[in-house]
């Protein structure tokens, strides 16, 4: 096989894994929604960046611990929804739950058990703090 033969077959290859990712994320639509953040949190970028472009989990947790700490110190005033109750701060929530499965993907269970159940108690109206019970019920069942 001559070396442009090889050439065209690799760029095949590229263009049918690309053509799957796109597939994939058609088929995924908004869900990745919770991706999307426009807040000014660099750091939440870069953990987003860690965990899902690199597999690098130690970095998605340093950068995602870096992002909380970011959004407590400027986050604005909370708002409240029409009952009186608390609108939890969207990618605070985010950041705490995407640091819990950070340390579940570095099998460190018991990390990720107690993250997840704080998120859970701390943001029980937000749909993160639901699946963070769920995850809570998984990870001890499996345990």
């Amino acid at each position: 096989m001559d070396e442009l033969q090889e050439e065209q077959e690799l760029d095949e290859v590229i263009l049918d894994e690309e053509d799957d990712v796109e597939y994939a994320l058609e088929e995924i639509g908004d869900n990745l929604e919770f991706l999307r953040d426009t807040s000014d949190n660099l750091n939440l970028y870069l953990a987003f960046k860690a965990y899902h472009d690199d597999h690098n989990f130690e970095e998605a947790i340093e950068n995602f611990e870096a992002a909380i700490k970011y959004e407590k110190k400027h986050s604005k005033t909370p708002k409240t929804d029409e009952s009186g109750k608390e609108i939890p701060n969207a990618t605070l929530v985010k950041c705490l739950y995407w640091l819990a499965e950070s340390h579940n993907k570095l099998e460190q269970r018991d990390k990720a058990v107690r993250q997840f159940s704080k998120l859970a108690k701390d943001f029980d109206n937000h749909y993160l703090g639901t699946a963070a019970q769920r995850r809570v019920e998984y990870l001890k069942a499996e345990g």
